[in-house]
This record gives C-alpha cells, structure tokens and sequence, in this order.
C-alpha cells in the first residue's frame, strides 16, 4: 500500500478482511451489520441461528446495538426485512478476543457478498486519525474500470498526493493521519484522471478509527462511499456525478467525412463536456463524467446539420451511464440521436454479460444471440436490452444480431469474438436501418 506523502511518520494497523468475527469473550462474539448493498432494494437484517434478528437497516447505515454469538461454528443470515426471506446465509467461527466486528453486506439482489471489518483496533495517539479503505467493487481484468482504486486523502487545498491503492474485493492498512478535515478522491488504478467519486470536506477525528467503505452504483463503475467510525455510526456519501458517451452509428463509410462527422456536447448546470469533435462512423466514443441533472445536447454534422436528441430520459441520474446512440444517415431529417441507459453491472465471477442496444429504425424488435442461445429478443428501437449473463468463453462467429422479424442476419460480417474474460460487459450496438443496417463490433466495456 502506497500512502500520502504529506503524513509524517505514518503508522501502519495490520489490519485484514476476516472471514470471521467475534469480540466478548471466548466463547462469545459481538457483532453487527452495515448494509452496503447499494443496488439492493429493501433494508436487511441480521439473524444468528433462528433467533430474533437485529434491528433492520437501510443502505448506507449500520445497528447501533451489537449481538451477541457464539465463537464456535455458528449460522448467520442475512434476512430481506420486507420479505423477511434469508438472501445471504452465513456460517462463520468466530473469535471472541479480537472483536467487536461489523459484517459488511454489498453488491446487489440476487448475487449479495459479505465481509468482516475489525472494530478492536488500537486507538490512534492524541491528534491522530486512522483510516482503512474497504473496496467492495467487483475487480475487472480491464485495470480502466472500478475493481482496482487509487484513493487519494489530502487536507483542503493539499495536492499532489500518493495514493493509497486497494485492489477489488480487499481492504487496504489503516493509514494514520493528522486529524483535521479532508478531501478525498477515488480514481481507477493508475489512471489519476478518471474519477470515480469526490468527497470534500470529510472530518476524521482525533483518537479515532474510520473505513471507508466503497461500493458499486447504478453504473457499475462510478462508486459510492460510507464511512464507518469504529464501535460508532456511518455517514453514506452518495456519488453525484454520471458518465455519458456517444456513439456514431450513421450509415455510410468512414470515407464519409463531412456528412457522417459527428461533433457533439452536452451540458448539466454549469458542467459541459465533449462527447466527439468529428468523429468518424461506426465510432464509439468514451464515457466523460459530469454532473448529474438536466441534460442539454447539441449534435453537429461536418455539414452543420444539426440531429435531433430524443428520449424518455430527461434526467441523468446520480451514479448512473448513458449513451447517446446517432442513428440515420448523416442529415437533419434522417438522423436521430437516442439518449440509453446503461447498465455496466458486472457480473458473476467467471462470466460474461452481454446487453444489445437497438437504434437501427424501422425494426420491429430487435434479437441477439450468442451460440445459438438467444440472450434478447423485442429489444425495441432506441433502447437497450437488460445484460444477459454467459461463462466466460470463446464465442467464435455464432453472433447473430437481426431484426426478430427477419430470416437474415444483416450482421453476420462481425468479427469472431476472441476469448471473453470473466467479469465483463459486452455491449453490441445494431444501427441504421432495417433496409441498411449498421453493425458496430462487439465492445467489451473499459
């Protein structure tokens, strides 16, 4: 672990994820659970054995009051409160010596994780602060995307820190800090400019104990920060930005400069940014972050041409991705741009996820299916399919991405899909029109 440079004699607490948790005596633990399932809908509670569950808590908080189990071989389950279903069983033996604990639950419905935070750790001296960062973000094979995060602390006005690198799923050393107030920046591992969260004006006090705990947003990539004062409470920061990219999927070729060159902007508040400057066709661009709101585009052709922008979206949600997918063939009356959300999730370890997005008109629905298994179907214009998840594999050329309604498949010129890792998101965008589709390759998201 890298820590920043402006601490003086920087103190290291060995400090580890457990898969145990205990704290009372030797045959008895105290324990409690912070609910970091952000994408999770209902409150959860914690259950030992078939006893009566702890009080119920929402994303972001965590029981004000500890429970009291055994340090043998012990069942914990994690209980739906709304449902009251167990979504999360848990056995776990326990140490009485070196608690109390907090069980930390994350990720979302259907695929809900959990790990152990020490709440025992040796109280920093006088003006001291200590700090541990929890990444509960699944790690990518892609080092661009969240899973691998640099967190960078420095005190208002303090820059050109080091910063404190925490792979996916893992926790990092408490680092030891001059108490006061703080900024605080979450980047992707090795890349400094893209951002993930910003937290400003973040207090750590003296003699005390925080993790910051980040987990997963509506994107799957922008994260989400709690933070957990030892044997104390939380304070859930949530992100306030969104990602949005564009895609050229005019029709013609990429010889096709002045009509099918695409420039376009968007703009939330003050926040504006530039999606593509005379982008060619079939170009898919990267994700810039801004601040969450209102959107107001503007999409240019080389010619001046301005494309119309619809959607149902009028909002760019906090923590969520969008595309904004240029269909037609390159003039005002013929081209459209549609806003799409994007769904980034990743997904089980050892698959894939595959999600289609539809802006080819004149389609009755469109369908995709990968080695003969059709992962959407319906997918209507101007939309995006929900991921589909498959092993990770060699997917060959058995990509079939048409119209439902047609016999042929007007995409058939794809490139085989070399070996897809594990972990990833494959979106497939199908374009122009029934009468002359436009096929972008397969994209493993970054």
């Amino acid at each position: 672990m890298t820590l920043t440079r402006w601490t003086l004699g920087l103190a290291l607490a060995a400090t580890t994820l457990l898969s145990a948790c205990g704290g009372g005596s030797s045959s008895n633990t105290n324990i409690r659970l912070l609910n970091a399932a952000a994408l999770y809908a209902n409150p959860l509670e914690l259950q030992i054995g078939t006893g009566t569950p702890n009080t119920a808590v929402s994303y972001g908080n965590v029981n004000a009051n500890y429970m009291s189990g055994g340090t043998s071989s012990t069942t914990y389950n994690i209980l739906d409160s709304t449902t009251g279903n167990t979504v999360l069983p848990l056995t776990m033996s326990l140490s009485g010596s070196t608690g109390p604990y907090t069980l930390v639950v994350y990720n979302y419905q259907g695929n809900l994780a959990s790990t152990v935070v020490n709440e025992n750790l040796a109280t920093p001296a006088s003006g001291q602060s200590a700090i541990q960062i929890l990444n509960t973000v699944p790690a990518k094979v892609s080092g661009s995307t969240a899973g691998g995060l640099d967190v960078y602390i420095a005190p208002a006005g303090v820059s050109g820190t080091t910063p404190i690198t925490v792979s996916g799923r893992s926790v990092s050393q408490a680092s030891t800090v001059t108490s006061g107030t703080f900024n605080i920046t979450v980047t992707a591992q090795n890349q400094p400019s893209s951002v993930y969260l910003t937290l400003t004006g973040v207090a750590l006090a003296s003699q005390t104990n925080y993790t910051l705990v980040l987990t997963t947003s509506t994107s799957g990539v922008l994260v989400n920060g709690i933070l957990l004062t030892q044997q104390n409470g939380t304070t859930a920061y949530a992100n306030g930005n969104a990602r949005v990219r564009m895609v050229n999927a005019l029709t013609g070729t990429s010889a096709n400069t002045t009509t099918a060159a695409l420039t376009g902007t968007v703009t939330t508040g003050s926040s504006t940014s530039t999606l593509m400057s005379g982008s060619t066709v079939q170009n898919i661009g990267s994700y810039s972050v801004l601040t969450a709101g209102t959107p107001t585009f503007n999409v240019t052709t080389g010619t001046g041409a301005t494309i119309p922008v619809t959607s149902s979206v009028s909002t760019l949600s906090a923590g969520s991705d969008y595309t904004l997918l240029v269909s037609g063939d390159g003039t005002a009356a013929n081209s459209v741009a549609k806003l799409i959300f994007d769904n980034n999730s990743a997904p089980v370890s050892g698959y894939s996820n595959f999600r289609l997005v539809n802006g080819m008109t004149g389609t009755a629905g469109a369908l995709l299916s990968v080695n003969s298994q059709v992962l959407a179907t319906g997918v209507a214009y101007g939309s995006a399919s929900s991921p589909a998840s498959l092993a990770s594999t060699t997917y060959a050329s058995a990509l079939l991405v048409t119209d439902q309604n047609l016999s042929s498949n007007p995409c058939s010129a794809y490139s085989p899909l070399a070996s897809v890792p594990g972990n990833q998101v494959v979106s497939v965008f199908l374009a122009g029109s029934v009468a002359k589709p436009v096929c972008l390759s397969p994209y493993v998201e970054p």
